[in-house]
């Protein structure tokens, strides 16, 4: 039964990367006939649609935590479901720091290229931190939001490793408040399917720079994480 539910899975989610990929060539086709603004409400309802075709209702608590200004999320990785809940749970466009190999995936790429996400390599750690310190911050100041994870890899649990203080350069080198994120469940949605999964986003209280500014970025990454791990609430 589970190979069974896999396969299933698998053909859905080609059937929707083939659909979706239609959708996102001609949308970048387009250059600049919209705004940044239209291409994030549109982006999000189409990844909306895909968390529904997928069996995940994703449940969101603390999003009246989100600034109003732009911001910086410090969130757990498991999955790639994290990114489709995150736009989701997120209602303001949001860009992601993600590894380089994604630009590579078919329309994947196009799409995360078209909403300004950074794509790092983790051998160039010198390059990569160059880049999220000029483009991303420079993304950041000019007010889109982007989300960071600090694992440095998915953990495809709810185990979640050190956070790197590196990762919050972003954040401090931007002066942007950070958003600490708690993803539930969202490593079981290829283990679930068909079944529906039940996917919890946990909005912690934001942390100011007024405050990380007295901290060290490692002193910054232990309050986070530890804001982070206390969201865990319905683990089974």
């Amino acid at each position: 039964m589970e190979f069974i539910g896999l396969f299933i899975f698998a053909c859905l989610v080609g059937f929707i990367m083939l659909i979706g990929g239609l959708w996102i060539t001609a949308y970048v086709l387009r250059g600049n006939m919209f705004s940044q603004q239209q291409r994030n409400m549109t982006a999000r309802f189409w990844l909306m649609v895909i968390n529904r075709l997928l069996r995940a209702k994703i449940h969101v608590t603390g999003r009246e935590n989100l600034p109003h200004d732009s911001f910086v999320v410090i969130a757990n990785h498991a999955s790639m479901m994290d990114i489709l809940a995150l736009c989701e749970a997120i209602p303001t466009g949001i860009a992601f720091v993600a590894k380089d190999e994604v630009v590579k995936l078919p329309f994947i790429g196009a799409w995360m290229t078209t909403m300004k996400c950074i794509f790092i390599n983790r051998e160039d750690v010198r390059g990569s931190i160059k880049l999220i310190n000029e483009t991303g911050v420079e993304q950041v100041k000019s007010g889109l939001p982007m989300v960071i994870f600090p694992e440095g890899t998915r953990s495809l649990s709810h185990d979640v490793a050190p956070f790197k203080g590196g990762s919050f350069s972003l954040a401090t080198n931007a002066k942007a408040p950070v958003v600490p994120i708690t993803i539930e469940n969202s490593y079981k949605v290829t283990k679930n399917f068909p079944k529906k999964t039940q996917i919890y986003v946990t909005i912690h209280p934001v942390i100011t720079p007024e405050v990380y500014e007295q901290e060290t970025r490692n002193q910054l990454a232990a309050k986070t994480y530890e804001q982070v791990v206390s969201g865990f609430t319905h683990v089974n």
